[in-house]
Formats: C-alpha cells, structure tokens, sequence
C-alpha cells in the first residue's frame, strides 16, 4: 500500500529510496552513534600517547643495543612497549 502511494506522489521514487537515509540513521543510531564517538575518543588519547611514549622506548632499547647490552633488559623493555602497544583502551 505504502509503495503504491509513493508511486502516485512520485513515480520515479521507490519506496526503498524513501527508507534508505531513515534506516541508515536509524543502524547508525543503535549501532554506532555514541559508542563510536566514544571508541574515536580513546584511540585518539591513545594515539597522542602513545606518539610520545613510543620514541622515548625505542631510544631505550637502541642506547642499550649500541652499549652493547641488548640482554634481558633490553627484552623487558621491548616487552614492556609491547605490552603498551597492546593493552586494551
């Protein structure tokens, strides 16, 4: 009944094409909405984070490595940065 009506508003419109933005907003809205905007937060702080922390690891590991000394120290703390790469937000 609904697509027959729609045809006489507007023949070349499809009932489909009437729903689509409604549903996309509404699987937006259940689906992502807050949660995602919450998700993109936290990777960001992360991001930002982890953008300063990383080079400082890295320059750990190597200073320890061009000392001559890339022993268990220098694993615990390549397990150490990985363990921070890795850890849930």
């Amino acid at each position: 009944m609904c697509e027959g009506i729609l045809r006489i508003i507007d023949p070349d419109l499809s009932f489909s094409d009437y729903l689509q933005p409604m549903v996309k907003k509404l699987v937006y809205q259940v689906f992502a909405g807050p949660q995602l905007l919450g998700r993109l937060r936290d990777s960001a702080a992360d991001a930002a984070e982890l953008s300063i922390e990383l080079p400082r690891r890295i320059d750990r590991v190597l200073g320890e490595i061009e000392r001559g000394n890339p022993g268990l120290d220098a694993r615990r703390r390549c397990r150490a940065a990985h363990d921070t790469l890795r850890a849930p937000g």
